[in-house]
């Protein structure tokens, strides 16, 4: 009778080992599939990154622009992009010039109605992009704000590069493939639930 006890604690120990060896291995198993499925997704993430300059180089003229480049290796769904400038956020970059230099951007814009080249880029001028749902593509930029340098865009191309230093930038993208990440000009990013509904 003993011994048949004996014999039961022994399979119950062994059943239990066995068990507890399973759950470990399955424990095991579980953590290196979330390290793979971890390392998928930070291989397969956009990674947004904010530069500005007051010269292109490509063009080889001076122009102030504001740009994101996608160094990452998926496509970037731009949600929300903002312009933080004396402790107020500015959603667009009219908004902003209009705070930064108010005298100079209200003499520029005067000078643009009243003369029939309006357009023309060699004098001076403004461009900016529609940034509301736009998909910037993997190792691709996008240009959200370009001054060119002219005759007419002096003074305002002046106080701009003076001002412009005392940015921070913030901004909201989301993959294609799943996950919305906040970002900012320093270039870290963090993973969030979703970005804002649209922008400004």
């Amino acid at each position: 009778m003993i011994k048949k006890l004996d014999q039961e604690k022994l399979n119950l120990i062994i059943a239990l080992c066995a068990m507890m060896v399973s759950i470990a291995s399955f424990y095991a198993t579980y953590l290196q599939a979330e390290a793979a499925n971890k390392q998928v997704k930070i291989m397969t993430m956009p990674v947004i990154q904010f530069s500005q300059s007051n010269y292109d180089l490509e063009d080889d003229k001076p122009s102030i622009y504001f740009e994101l480049h996608n160094v990452g290796s998926s496509p970037a769904l731009l949600k929300d992009f903002s312009i933080n400038y004396e402790r107020t956020t500015y959603h667009t970059a009219r908004e902003f010039l209009n705070a930064c230099c108010q005298q100079e951007y209200q003499e520029f814009m005067n000078k643009l109605t009243n003369v029939e080249d309006a357009s023309s880029l060699d004098k001076g001028n403004i461009l900016t992009s529609t940034l509301s749902n736009s998909l910037i593509p993997a190792n691709s930029k996008r240009r959200i704000f370009a001054l060119f340098y002219g005759e007419r865009s002096y003074n305002l191309w002046k106080k701009l590069d003076e001002e412009r230093g005392k940015i921070s930038v913030a901004f909201c993208f989301c993959s294609p493939l799943g996950g919305c990440y906040h970002s900012n000009n320093e270039g870290a990013s963090m993973e969030i639930e979703a970005c804002p509904a649209s922008l400004n």
